[in-house]
């Protein structure tokens, strides 16, 4: 899978994401967390924005998901900051 996530290329992923990213068996990945291997391969390529199976891939990967998606760092939190 080395010419996989063409979006993610884009962001210019360190050797290390890359490497993590094509050595896991995807398919097997699905299977055991009781996915469509389809629903791993849409995350990937940026087609879907599922939490869950984000977190799945970065794990399966040895990653943080903010690692491969800078988006989801952490946010400011949401409410009335003046609510102590």
């Amino acid at each position: 899978m080395a010419t996989v996530l063409p979006n993610m290329r884009q962001r210019s992923l360190t050797p290390k994401q890359l490497t993590a990213l094509s050595t896991v068996n995807w398919a097997a990945v699905a299977r055991i967390r009781g996915l469509s291997p389809a629903t791993i391969s849409k995350t990937l390529h940026g087609q879907r924005r599922n939490p869950m199976v984000r977190r799945i891939i970065a794990i399966a990967a040895g990653l943080k998901p903010e690692e491969l998606w800078p988006e989801l760092a952490k946010k400011a939190p949401r409410g009335k900051p003046w609510a102590a």
